[in-house]
């Protein structure tokens, strides 16, 4: 059965998804990452069938094959992050990297802490596990070292989820100071950290990138993705685990299905292994949504009321809208529907008590001359209530 919470994603999507709409809704890639790179998957795919054809029909290592290991090694290395084969597990995309670390670390009781908003997908992972979710009352940043320690106290925290880079749905980017607090504690209190890295490629600025929890401390275990730098139907996740952890999500890797497809590694892999050439295509995506975002962000300064709010990406998809507390984003959502746009209510991604007063838009699907307009069409669907 599907969460309620993903139920309900799933109904204002397919609500958005009229041809009158302009819709901020999708936190799909944009045609823009399929255009950079169709003309080089075609081209993988048919040296990989004229080369590797029989592995391609046969089984292959239930962890992942060699050489996109190789290319991950490589990928983090430069980023000064090193790894070993032992500690990667390829996966069928990063919702499955998430459930197969869930199932390999928690037990029935368990307690793991996530934040305030939260992707959609650790719902029903979650509660499937019939653990104990404790989530923070408001964001990372804005919880203070001495609320972080009276809850470690209080509370054995098996797993800490978190993203730290341009996150789902808040594109907030969790600061330095606080990320180094985060490995404090996990040392202090002794529990695991589960970093989700899959928008982390998306930086605008890669100069002002900060370091990953996992370059903070090599214990921390994370999740990527190919699916929002290269193409999401390739399925092609991977989940990066201490070496305490490696033999038990291995094992659950091959209860779920065995193998990560062989055709899908390799193109992911022939993709990403000459660093030069995978850097100037992740240029070209930067650049794309950047430009966006700073439409969306210049647009909402003109048109929207001093009452909402919102975050400054510095990477990713995603814009936080904060509204007055007399905000329901349930009916805008209708209201706007009515005038042709569409957004997300922020209220689904709180895992427990539900916020009415925000609102998730995205710029990844949207082309780059529609976003004014919609800006504008939210600003009058709001004035409307």
């Amino acid at each position: 059965m599907k969460s309620k919470k993903a139920e309900l994603w799933e109904k204002y999507l397919l609500k958005t998804q009229r041809d009158d709409v302009i819709s901020f809704a999708s936190g799909r890639p944009s045609l823009e990452v399929y255009q950079f790179s169709l003309k080089k998957i075609k081209k993988s795919i048919v040296k990989i069938a004229r080369e590797d054809i029989s592995q391609i029909v046969d089984y292959s290592s239930v962890d992942g094959i060699k050489i996109l290991k190789t290319t991950l090694i490589n990928k983090y290395r430069q980023e000064g992050v090193p790894l070993k084969e032992k500690n990667i597990i390829i996966t069928s995309g990063s919702q499955q990297a998430l459930d197969i670390f869930f199932k390999s670390i928690l037990k029935p009781q368990d307690k793991i802490l996530i934040a305030n908003e939260n992707y959609i997908g650790l719902e029903k992972c979650l509660k499937n596990l019939h653990v104990k979710v404790l989530n923070l009352n408001k964001n990372i940043e804005e919880t203070t070292d001495e609320e972080l320690n009276q809850l470690f106290k209080k509370e054995k925290i098996k797993l800490f989820y978190l993203a730290c880079d341009f996150s789902n749905p808040t594109g907030l980017t969790l600061n330095l100071k606080k990320r180094k607090e985060i490995i404090k504690k996990a040392k202090k209190y002794r529990f695991e950290v589960l970093e989700d890295q899959v928008y982390r490629d998306l930086v605008y600025h890669p100069q002002d990138q900060l370091p990953s929890l996992k370059k903070l401390h090599p214990g921390v275990n994370f999740i990527g993705s190919a699916s929002k730098i290269i193409a999401p139907g390739l399925r092609i996740g991977w989940l990066i685990v201490n070496e305490n952890n490696f033999k038990e999500a291995y094992e659950q890797k091959r209860a779920s299905d065995l193998q990560t497809s062989f055709l899908n590694q390799k193109i992911i892999a022939d993709f990403m292994k000459n660093n030069h050439e995978f850097q100037k295509h992740l240029k070209k995506l930067r650049r794309s949504y950047q430009e966006k975002m700073e439409i969306l962000l210049s647009s909402l300064q003109k048109s929207m009321s001093k009452e909402f709010s919102w975050n400054q990406p510095r990477g990713g998809f995603f814009v936080w809208i904060e509204g007055p507390k007399s905000l329901d984003s349930r009916i805008f959502f209708e209201k706007a529907l009515k005038i042709g746009v569409g957004v997300i209510p922020g209220f689904i991604f709180n895992y427990r008590k539900p916020q009415y007063n925000t609102f998730r838009l995205s710029i990844s699907a949207l082309p780059k001359n529609q976003i004014q307009e919609g800006v504008e069409r939210i600003s009058q669907a709001l004035q409307n209530l």
